[in-house]
């Protein structure tokens, strides 16, 4: 009995082994590291691919690092243009990333991984300062203020030295 339980461990420890040496994985995590969603103490830089397809994330995910299932929808939502989206896992995806865009507070799981979960990571800063968290991302907007309103608002903003935005932005934060 022993040696039978020891033999399915070994076996296990094999197929998970050259799982974890398989390049669909290895560019995953490159990826996900590289962008700063994930961390490892494995050299995995050398695999890093600028565009990753989601099948492979998904692979990656289900067979070897739940991890990358965690951080997926985030990272799809966020750096669109570096993923290649099949059809086929269009469908799996297209709920998360969906409940994730909306900003709310419940979702539907994905890979039995709670919204609450996989959504922490919208906020998360990554190492490309030029994606900016949710909470970081300006609105357009557009208001029609008076000439006088004008003339006030360009005036507090020269003193202060800032944008007319930025000036708005600092009297609206500072009367909450």
């Amino acid at each position: 009995m022993k040696k039978n339980i020891l033999k399915e461990i070994k076996k296990a420890a094999s197929v998970d082994a050259r799982k974890r040496k398989d390049l669909r994985y290895l560019a995953t995590l490159a990826f996900l590291v590289k962008n700063g969603f994930l961390k490892t103490n494995q050299d995995v830089l050398k695999f890093y691919r600028p565009r990753i397809s989601v099948s492979d994330a998904i692979w990656a995910g289900e067979n070897v690092e739940p991890r990358i299932l965690e951080v997926l929808p985030a990272a799809i939502l966020r750096l669109k243009r570096r993923f290649i989206i099949e059809t086929d896992v269009l469908e799996l995806i297209h709920g998360a990333v969906a409940a994730l865009q909306e900003a709310g507070t419940t979702g539907i799981d994905f890979f039995n991984i709670p919204f609450k979960k996989y959504s922490q990571w919208m906020n998360l800063p990554l190492t490309d300062r030029r994606t900016k968290t949710i909470s970081q991302k300006k609105v357009m907007k557009s208001f029609r203020l008076s000439p006088a309103a004008i003339k006030s608002l360009q005036k507090l903003s020269a003193q202060l030295d800032l944008s007319s935005t930025e000036t708005l932005e600092k009297i609206l934060m500072n009367k909450n």
